[in-house]
């Protein structure tokens, strides 16, 4: 007797489904994500973009800059006690000779004094202080990610570090950072602006003076491949007519 093969019985694929539904998804998300990444906030509400640099950006053409739309660039110039950007003195040279407002910034060390930081800041910079504010830099870095340094002490030594850089340039100090740093080490009763970081509009106030939106984005519109950490003054352009003449 002959041997009757059994009907051919479809099986759906949900394996392979199911595959594509999770890539389809990370695609999405990804491209939402680095979406968010190169938007810049409305241009109506925040005209002024600017940029901060250190040495791992590398070289800059500072007129192209400026022809691209960035109208104010913060250059870091020393960290802790006894480390200096390499790219300061020609990025400052260089920023100068264009009409861009530029500004010069110190990245705060938890672990050192704050003479010794404000030492090295000064013999960094020297009167290379740019038209804008000084800013000091806050971020938990190395075991500060997980274990953020006592509060009383780190902001004694970051109130010292203000003082001795103010007596010394004459000049108005802005501190940047996330939320959270700046929550727990820069009291609301200090005159200081703030530069904060993150990704969802800050307060219109004016204690908040810059709003970094991005650490890694390209210029708007640009020409330029290059990713910065991008920030926007926090007012309109009449606010920041003021704000410059300070």
């Amino acid at each position: 007797m002959g041997r009757h093969s059994r009907p051919h019985q479809f099986r759906f694929p949900w394996k392979t489904v199911s595959v594509l539904v999770v890539v389809g998804l990370l695609i999405t998300l990804g491209v939402w994500f680095f979406g968010r990444q190169e938007s810049r906030p409305s241009k109506a509400h925040y005209p002024e973009l600017g940029l901060s640099l250190t040495q791992a950006d590398g070289y800059q053409d500072f007129q192209q800059l400026q022809q691209e739309g960035v109208k104010f660039v913060y250059l870091k110039a020393s960290q802790g006690s006894d480390y200096t950007d390499d790219n300061f003195a020609g990025n400052y040279d260089r920023a100068v000779g264009t009409n861009m407002y530029v500004g010069v910034y110190h990245y705060f060390s938890f672990d050192t004094s704050a003479a010794k930081q404000a030492q090295n800041f000064e013999a960094a910079v020297g009167e290379q202080v740019g038209n804008l504010p000084l800013m000091v830099h806050l971020e938990y870095y190395g075991p500060y990610r997980n274990e953020p340094p006592k509060t009383k002490a780190a902001r004694a030594r970051l109130k010292k570090f203000i003082e001795l850089i103010t007596a010394y340039y004459g000049k108005a100090i802005i501190i940047q950072g996330a939320p959270d740093i700046l929550h727990q080490l820069v009291p609301s009763s200090w005159k200081n602006q703030e530069w904060v970081i993150q990704t969802s509009k800050p307060k219109k106030t004016e204690k908040i003076a810059f709003w970094q939106y991005s650490p890694t984005a390209r210029i708007p519109k640009s020409s330029i491949d290059q990713r910065f950490a991008l920030s926007v003054f926090n007012g309109s352009a009449a606010q920041w007519e003021a704000f410059v003449r300070k």
